[in-house]
């Protein structure tokens, strides 16, 4: 998250493969469920665990677990401060998932990229 905040306060595009946003083709689809492939890799987990525990049981998932703990110094839940990572993960994955679905046309793309 870090480097993305980094990205947009110093307006640069923090793409790893800028190319294979323009690619034509079947190829286009294919790099970008690639790239989702990998995010969902890492985040899938995160997700389960979030909400199921070690026996496969609602009970003793990550969110179950916090919601007793108190913060400490404050009168607050732990699930709030615990959701933060989840939430983000979340959200990364739905922007993944929007690459590869809701992709936008390749005559767009040659349009943005002045080609």
């Amino acid at each position: 998250m870090l480097g993305a905040s980094c990205a947009f306060h110093a307006p640069a595009d923090p793409t790893l493969f800028p190319n294979a946003l323009l690619a034509r083709g079947s190829r286009g689809p294919l790099f970008a469920s690639i790239r989702a492939l990998g995010v969902f890799n890492f985040a899938l987990p995160v997700l389960w665990f979030w909400f199921i525990g070690p026996n496969g049981s609602f009970n003793r998932g990550f969110i179950a677990r916090s919601i007793e703990r108190p913060a400490d110094m404050m009168d607050v839940s732990m699930v709030w401060f615990a959701s933060a990572v989840p939430v983000a993960f979340l959200l990364v994955s739905l922007h993944a998932d929007c690459h590869v679905f809701h992709a936008p046309r390749q005559d767009s793309l040659m349009e943005i990229a002045g080609i």
